[in-house]
């Protein structure tokens, strides 16, 4: 009986024992890892499905072959093989390192070896393989995602979802001189350096949109405040813990710039004054105002009389001088609340408001007569400038913007023509410049009907290569009764009765028909570019009217450029934005022209499609000569690189002025130095001897 128990017992145990083993064999097959099972010499006995996975090895393959001569790299045999004598001396070993697979590709492997012991006796190695090449890829990325960060030039913090700051980089240090051991664990919130509704308002964003970014006033850590340009993100971990990061920008040297280039866009660059484009803004502004509210407006036109003859004798950098000086006097002469704008060259303007009678313009008048006086004492110069004043009075001498203007011109130029210290008040009968005007109205009336218009052209040269890549299309008037009329007589008549619109589509069309015909006789292609009036973008189908002309003369779009000057209202800015829009898409190029001369901010000239600024002559001339232009040059030419914009040089004129513009790697220009405009049968010579016009 007892010899019965005893074999039913030693049967249950080795039942059991088979149950084990089975268990043992399901879990080494199926386990997800590569598993071999290895002699004491590193001979392979066994391998799992997850190693002939992993390694593409059948068992058939690799048994009794050593497993360092399938899996492991011949530059890994050491390693290999230090490992085997842990393993063989009883010990276990983790390690990672790298294993071949059957077709030669590396893995990045988890390496576990354990001795497998049987009565006290090792009888062979069990080594486990995990695959933790993806695992490596993202540690890489990791440090490098890390590396970018810690090296970035913007600032960057992390910061819980309470705002109790994590991490920063050595840059958000450098901006805010706060150490990193100082920071951490301290609340963004409270050391941001902003006001407590402002950060209000930044957390709803933040928690709604899940992002914030804009500009607010921080504070470094020794108080000084400065703008900030912050972007403000959520980041979800896994551990669903939520966090925020906040990418930090130093704008101060940006906002310096931003501030300079807007008192430049407002202000005449020599004087300090208003410019023209501000000058007539604020008038139609005033105007309107003063229609509801009955009053009175006046303006004055002042022209320094003989300055041309000082430049001229004396050099341009007394003249400049000189120009400063005046203004600094005749803005001494009025009001606080009066408006004093160089409008160009010798000629300034005042706007006179809340006057209790004209008689007050007049006062202002005499009392610049009895300053201008004294003489001026310009370096080692003393020199007397007479002035000439027109008024012109809102409502009584005109009820808009432009006719103020224009009669308050008129009655300085008939002050002129008294010589000296002399003030006009506007007068309804014509003198000679009214006359003029009168007179040259009706003729350009017809002068497309009796085909007196006629176009130029002037060379545009490629400042690299020195050949000629466009020509500036310019419009002349030669009448029978008085031979060639300015153009600076003419447009501004064109513009304000009109005629605009029917002689700029006349140019246009004409400009593009010729280069056609040019480009079908063989020639090399270049672009023409004609300028635009502000108000031929008045019309609302302009960019139509430019489509149906490239479809008429079958001139490829991007072969036609249009300017339009650097005075461009701010209301009338969408239009215009909308209309360039339509013809950046035809293909045509846009270019601003006479930039430096007018009105423009950042602001403005991004939101149009334009690819090109035309620097105006007046700057260019006086190149190596004054030196705020040859900054002002500098600076334009260096802003449009910035902006992306090429840029064309007017008015050169000299070598000197050619190679400084070179130099400063301007991209295209245009003068006399190269060729004046010429007309059409001339400037085809240029086109058939495909001249160099800079020499090598």
């Amino acid at each position: 009986m007892k010899d019965d128990n005893q074999i039913i017992f030693l049967k249950k145990c080795e039942d059991e024992l088979k149950l084990r083993n089975s268990y043992f064999e399901k879990l080494f097959e199926k386990s997800p890892e590569a598993i071999a099972i290895l002699d004491n010499h590193s001979n392979v006995l066994k391998v799992n499905e997850g190693f002939e996975t992993l390694f593409q090895y059948k068992i058939e393959e690799v048994k009794g072959t050593n497993i360092q001569r399938v899996i492991c790299p011949k530059s890994l045999y050491d390693e290999a093989h230090s490992m085997a004598n842990t393993t063989e001396n009883g010990g276990f070993f983790r390690i990672e390192s790298k294993r071949k697979r059957k077709d030669g590709k590396i893995l990045d492997i988890e390496i576990f070896g354990y001795p497998i012991v049987s009565d006290d006796r090792q009888v062979g190695i069990y080594a486990i393989y995990k695959d933790i090449t993806e695992k490596k890829r993202f540690e890489r990325k990791l440090k490098l995602f890390v590396k970018v960060l810690e090296n970035n030039t913007e600032g960057v913090l992390i910061a819980d979802r309470e705002g109790n700051i994590v991490w920063i980089n050595q840059a958000f240090t450098e901006i805010t001189e706060y150490g990193e051991k100082e920071i951490l664990g301290k609340n963004y919130w409270a050391l941001n350096g902003t006001n407590d509704e402002m950060n209000k308002k930044i957390k709803n964003h933040l928690v709604k949109k899940g992002m914030w970014k804009g500009e607010i006033l921080s504070r470094r850590k020794d108080g000084e405040i400065y703008p900030q340009n912050i972007n403000l993100f959520i980041i979800e971990s896994k551990e669903k813990q939520s966090y925020f990061a906040v990418i930090v920008r130093d704008i101060t040297d940006h906002k310096i710039k931003e501030q300079k280039i807007n008192y430049l866009a407002f202000r005449d660059f020599l004087t300090g004054l208003y410019n023209r484009a501000f000058f007539i803004g604020k008038l139609n502004y005033i105007v309107i105002n003063a229609c509801s509210k009955k009053e009175k407006v006046a303006v004055l036109f002042i022209d320094l009389d003989g300055f041309k003859n000082i430049n001229d004798h004396l050099g341009h950098a007394i003249g400049d001088l000189l120009l400063q000086k005046a203004a600094k006097r005749i803005k001494s002469c009025v009001r606080e609340c009066d408006i004093v704008a160089r409008i160009g060259g010798d000629e300034f303007t005042i706007l006179l408001t809340q006057m209790d009678n004209t008689e007050n313009a007049t006062k202002i008048a005499e009392r610049m007569i009895y300053f201008f006086e004294k003489p001026f004492l310009v370096k080692d110069h003393k020199v007397y400038v007479d002035i000439s004043v027109g008024i012109a009075v809102y409502p009584d001498d005109g009820m808009d913007t432009d006719t103020l203007m224009i009669h308050a011109d008129l009655a300085m130029y008939k002050a002129k023509e008294s010589k000296g210290n002399k003030i006009e008040r506007f007068s309804p009968i014509l003198n000679e410049q009214a006359k003029e005007q009168f007179i040259l109205e009706n003729l350009l009336k017809e002068a497309l009907k009796r085909n007196e218009l006629l176009l130029y052209y002037q060379p545009i040269i490629d400042m690299h290569t020195g050949k000629m890549i466009g020509a500036e299309t310019l419009l002349r008037w030669k009448t029978k009764e008085l031979g060639f009329v300015p153009p600076d007589k003419f447009i501004p008549i064109a513009e304000s009765n009109g005629l605009i619109f029917s002689i700029g589509e006349w140019v246009l069309k004409n400009a593009c028909r010729q280069n056609k015909k040019w480009q079908d006789s063989g020639n090399i292609p270049i672009y023409v570019s004609v300028n635009i009036s502000i108000r031929q973008l008045e019309q609302k189908d302009f960019s139509d009217r430019v489509k149906n002309i490239l479809l008429e003369t079958g001139l490829e779009a991007k072969y036609l450029e249009l300017e339009i000057t650097e005075s461009i209202s701010a209301e009338n800015i969408h239009n215009i934005v909308s209309i360039f829009e339509k013809l950046n898409q035809l293909g045509i190029k846009l270019s601003i022209d006479d930039f430096g001369t007018g009105y423009s901010s950042l602001s403005q000239l991004s939101r149009l499609p334009i690819s090109k600024l035309k620097i105006d002559k007046s700057f260019v001339n006086d190149i190596h000569i004054e030196m705020n232009n040859t900054a002002i040059v500098t600076t334009i030419i260096g802003m449009a690189k910035t902006l992306k914009f090429e840029v064309v040089a007017e008015g050169i004129e000299t070598e000197e002025q050619l190679c400084f513009l070179r130099d400063t790697k301007c991209d295209m220009g245009q003068g006399y130095l190269f060729s004046p405009p010429v007309p059409r049968n001339q400037f085809e010579e240029f086109l058939k001897k495909k001249n160099c016009f800079i020499k090598k």
